[in-house]
């Protein structure tokens, strides 16, 4: 069908969404994927795509998912989300697909975060909403079990360092702190 639409001669908006809905369907389909990566990789190429990068990168997202290649996803969804300026919901998507990637790869606490950042864009009528959030709620118990664990480990190393080592390990954790705030603050500003 969305082959057909194209042979008709729509308006750019309608190929644009049919190419990109025939990728997305394609990417639940056994077989090949070079032909719609490599067209997929054009439109994000040509200039008429800017305002729809999002969707594009998301496409192929799902795609390079399909092929169990995690780095390219998850390099793809980054992109997807940082073009994402006026699609709120596309970021949304974005992000729960990020979660579920790092889910996947028992990287619970980076998981929770997209989670959490998935959350703040979804409508609550959204389907499978509340497993969402539910599975944020447990990750978040168990990332601060983690961070509680993390914690103990790390102060009893610190308890075994000489001074200068002490002083370069919380200076590193200063930097990180620092970094992580920026981050929140950022994802804040995007709620807004």
């Amino acid at each position: 069908s969305y082959k057909k639409v194209l042979k008709n001669h729509p308006t750019y908006e309608m190929v644009f969404n049919a190419k990109i809905s025939k990728a997305n369907i394609f990417a639940l389909k056994e077989g090949s994927t070079k032909s719609i990566k490599r067209e997929l990789v054009q439109m994000s190429k040509d200039m008429k795509n800017a305002e729809y990068l999002d969707q594009i990168f998301y496409s192929l997202a799902l795609i390079t998912y399909k092929d169990h290649d995690t780095t390219a996803t998850l390099e793809y969804l980054e992109k997807s989300i940082e073009n994402s300026t006026s699609n709120v919901m596309q970021k949304a998507q974005a992000y729960l697909k990020r979660g579920d990637v790092f889910f996947e790869k028992q990287n619970y606490v980076t998981a929770e975060m997209n989670y959490d950042s998935a959350l703040a864009a979804l409508p609550e009528d959204y389907p499978g909403y509340m497993k969402i959030k539910d599975k944020k709620k447990t990750l978040s118990e168990l990332v601060l079990n983690l961070n509680t664990i993390h914690v103990e480990d790390s102060l009893q190393a610190l308890s075994k360092m000489t001074d200068k080592e002490r002083e370069k390990a919380i200076d590193k954790m200063i930097a990180y702190l620092e970094k992580e705030e920026q981050r929140k603050l950022e994802e804040q500003k995007v709620k807004e």
